[in-house]
């Protein structure tokens, strides 16, 4: 059975598109009207739902052994968030893996929801956080319109076949004023192109769309969202999760870092900022 189909590009609808360069079989190109970078040809949509629910990508082992850090980060992120929505509210946290997000929140007075593709992350985190977490495809929930004061979607966006789609539909969901934050690569920065195909965040068989703050802004505008801000975001990460991530430029700090006990690189963690990744701010419109 063909994995692949060829697209247009997913933000304006171009088929004029320029090759940038190939990473593990799949080529990376960039919209010459809208300026987009994006996978095409890329996997079908079928194929991509049984690779979310495999441990390649999401093995409940790693996000465990994260938790310490994620919980840090989110209640970074929580405090991101409150700049732009004063308060506390409904909160749906959309790709929530195992729900860390949604606990914090919890914890804070929030009323909280999840949604979590992988079937395994959702139930472990149901189990281990006592969250609401729906393990279904966001799109086909169809929660009720105007429900939830804020959308987070944290590293979830460069995921989903259709951006514009799922944008209109965060839209219809929030409240009037309501929040959609999210966290995503940006292409733009130094860092990928200085690297371009070695990239960290370079992962097409996952990452469908790369997004700029001007390309970004573009997608937010024409779901009706208005862009009040954004950011480089970093997160804190175990040694052992950075070591294992550094691999993607070369294998050798991982392999010397073998003389340490596992333990021991787990417990470790740093603040790490390379300033490829954005968080960005924006809030719902009236047409």
């Amino acid at each position: 059975m063909e994995k692949l189909e060829s697209i247009k590009c997913p933000l304006c609808g171009s088929k004029d598109e320029k090759f940038l360069f190939s990473r593990d079989g799949f080529n990376v190109v960039q919209c010459r009207r809208c300026e987009l970078v994006y996978i095409n040809p890329r996997l079908k949509s079928n194929v991509l739902e049984e690779l979310y629910n495999t441990n390649e990508i999401s093995p409940e082992q790693y996000y465990e052994a994260n938790i310490p850090q994620d919980t840090k980060n989110f209640k970074r992120r929580l405090k991101l968030i409150s700049k732009y929505h004063p308060g506390i509210g409904k909160i749906l946290d959309i790709g929530c893996n195992i729900g860390t997000l949604l606990k914090v929140a919890k914890d804070q007075g929030w009323d909280t929801a999840g949604v979590e593709f992988n079937k395994s992350a959702a139930a472990f985190g149901r189990k281990r956080f006592g969250v609401e977490i729906q393990d279904k495809d966001f799109m086909k929930i169809k929660f009720s319109p105007n429900s939830f004061d804020v959308v987070v979607m944290n590293d979830v966006i460069e995921h989903v076949t259709n951006p514009v789609e799922t944008l209109n539909e965060v839209r219809r969901i929030l409240k009037k004023g309501g929040l959609l934050f999210m966290s995503t690569p940006n292409i733009g920065a130094l860092l990928p192109k200085m690297t371009k195909s070695k990239w960290l965040h370079m992962k097409p068989n996952e990452h469908l769309t790369y997004f700029t703050p001007k390309t970004i802004k573009v997608l937010l505008d024409k779901t009706g969202f208005k862009m009040k801000g954004w950011q480089s975001i970093g997160r804190v990460r175990s040694l052992e999760t950075m070591l294992i991530k550094s691999q993607s430029y070369s294998k050798l700090p991982y392999a010397v870092s073998k003389v340490m006990p596992r333990k021991i690189r787990e417990s470790i963690s740093f603040y790490i900022d390379p300033r490829d990744e954005m968080a960005v701010f924006a809030v719902k419109e009236s047409f």
